[in-house]
């Protein structure tokens, strides 16, 4: 295992994250109490 470079999974989950994190249409929450009711709806 190279801890140097990441795998194909972890490189996919990055971009994801980077993704995710410039989309102003992803909802967003202030704490986890907030983030822990909407998945209870």
């Amino acid at each position: 295992m190279n801890l140097e470079q990441p795998n194909k999974e972890s490189i996919e989950a990055m971009r994801e994250a980077e993704r995710l994190a410039h989309d102003p249409n992803v909802k967003r929450y202030s704490d986890i109490e907030e983030a822990l009711q909407e998945l209870k709806r």
